[in-house]
């Protein structure tokens, strides 16, 4: 009964602060296509450059989860972008996040090797699937014997957390998202017992975040 009614007042909160101007960051947010230069401009949903004034060229992609993007000029001054020190695009209303910064920021925490399309080729922009305070999207797609032809295999996506607010970047598993829920104790409690054979469950993971974006939502200022 008490999970029941702090459901139904977090709903009417969330329904509140829509009214007030405050839109809580998911999957429902018309985001406006254009690159951002840090993780603040996605998640306030303000690209640095709009989408009139640059242009991009690409190599097709089989898969839903990628772009890769070759090329990028903005219409003033006419000088080529630096793609490499971009950290995001959104295109057609979808956000994505540039591979590069994460292997050279991330790749540590979030256990990164070399995935995507060989530099010299193309850069990856990976689409940011799931939205809210912890954010997932996928790297990979290429086995390293496959990345100088860019040959796909979408068997070998990979799920990467991004919490939004900190800005750290880690591997989709139970024992990382644990410590980053930390700061909702409740929740934290609820999960940290849990046996082997129910952590080892990619559904408890997602559900955990789930749970997670809910309790915590970040907020667009309209």
């Amino acid at each position: 009964m008490l999970r029941v009614s702090y459901s139904i007042l977090l709903v009417l909160t969330l329904n509140i602060m829509t009214l007030y101007g405050q839109v809580v960051l998911n999957e429902e947010v018309d985001f406006i296509d254009g690159i951002y230069f840090s993780c603040e401009n996605f998640n306030t949903n303000k690209p640095s450059i709009h989408s009139k004034d640059y242009y991009f060229e690409e190599t097709p992609s089989s898969n839903n989860y990628q772009r890769y993007i070759h090329h990028l000029r903005a219409n003033f001054p006419s000088d080529t972008l630096k793609i490499r020190n971009i950290w995001g695009i959104c295109i057609d209303g979808l956000p994505y996040i540039n591979q590069h910064i994460i292997r050279r920021n991330y790749s540590k925490e979030a256990e990164i090797k070399n995935y995507g399309l060989f530099s010299t080729m193309a850069y990856t922009f990976s689409r940011i699937t799931s939205l809210g305070h912890l954010c997932q999207f996928f790297v990979g797609g290429q086995k390293s014997g496959f990345l100088k032809t860019g040959f796909e295999n979408p068997d070998f996506f990979k799920p990467i957390v991004l919490n939004v607010t900190t800005e750290k970047i880690i591997k989709f598993n139970y024992d990382r998202v644990l410590e980053m829920i930390i700061t909702d104790k409740d929740l934290y409690y609820k999960y940290e017992n849990l046996d082997i054979k129910q952590r080892n469950k990619k559904e408890v993971t997602y559900q955990m975040i789930k749970e997670f974006n809910l309790r915590n939502p970040v907020y667009l200022i309209g």
